[in-house]
């Protein structure tokens, strides 16, 4: 499906063109055909894109990854007639699996991605791994779910056992600090040197030297402006949101609310 110019200019590649091409289609076809259409797992990047987009065609549509906070989700486009509070949990795609094991033994989130992976189940098919003592989460597509549950007994030499579900004690939900900040301009380097607290000109540094990524994307011009909802990550200081632009001061600069990444 043809995506619309503005959508055009944020994607860096082909392979974004046709993924957002593809996410447009979600949009239509949930319209066209009256149902909930859902994509597999996205990447922040993908997520952002696909908001961008929803917001483009004004269109209804939930990213959900099994918990609140999570960084992997998929999209639910919704047709029109469908209100985003009638859906249900259940009707996602998402299934929880949980894996027990021995405390004494330390398993990483890449072990377990590595045992999903040499079952050839393909990275889209897998949310969040949430690795924690003795126990770890993971959310799967709905797809890959049974065979997670039915063929993985062994990570590396260590012995688990499969359940579907979760407790949600065993995730701990993400945390942010509210931030305000003044700034000169909406430019990239004017808004990481408020952030950071160094001067324009190391800031304008920092970023030029590929230090700072914009909705998840580096090597970012420093006048590239700023505006509500994007995701900046600066190299030694953290993510951080632009919440929304809280007005200007007696002097004419700007006040942004920013959320920064605990």
């Amino acid at each position: 499906m043809e995506i619309s110019s503005y959508v055009k200019s944020l994607c860096q590649n082909e392979e974004e063109i046709v993924f957002c091409s593809r996410i447009a289609g979600y949009f239509s076809a949930a319209e066209q055909k009256g149902f909930i259409r859902c994509s597999f797992f996205l990447n922040e990047r993908q997520i952002f894109l696909a908001d961008r987009i929803r917001e483009s065609l004004g269109a209804s549509g939930v990213f959900f990854g099994g918990y609140a906070g999570a960084v992997r989700q998929i999209l639910c486009a919704l047709p029109s007639w469908m209100s985003e509070d009638t859906l249900e949990e259940g009707e996602l795609p998402i299934v929880p699996v949980t894996f027990t094991y021995r405390r004494a033994d330390s398993l990483s989130h890449r072990d377990f991605l590595g045992a999903l992976m040499s079952l050839q189940i393909k990275r889209e098919m897998i949310g969040d791994i949430l690795p924690g003592e003795g126990q770890c989460v993971l959310f799967a597509h709905e797809n890959a779910a049974a065979l997670i549950l039915s063929e993985i007994s062994l990570i590396g030499r260590v012995g688990v056992r499969a359940e579907q579900g979760f407790h949600p004690d065993a995730i701990t939900p993400p945390r942010f600090e509210e931030q305000e900040i003044t700034v000169a301009s909406l430019r990239l380097d004017a808004v990481v040197a408020a952030l950071t607290g160094r001067g324009r000109e190391s800031a304008a540094s920092l970023v030029r030297g590929g230090g700072a990524q914009l909705n998840y994307v580096g090597n970012i011009p420093g006048s590239r402006q700023v505006s509500e909802g994007d995701v900046l990550s600066v190299r030694g200081y953290g993510k951080y949101r632009i919440a929304g632009l809280l007005g200007e001061t007696r002097r004419g600069r700007m006040k942004l609310q920013v959320f920064k990444y605990s």
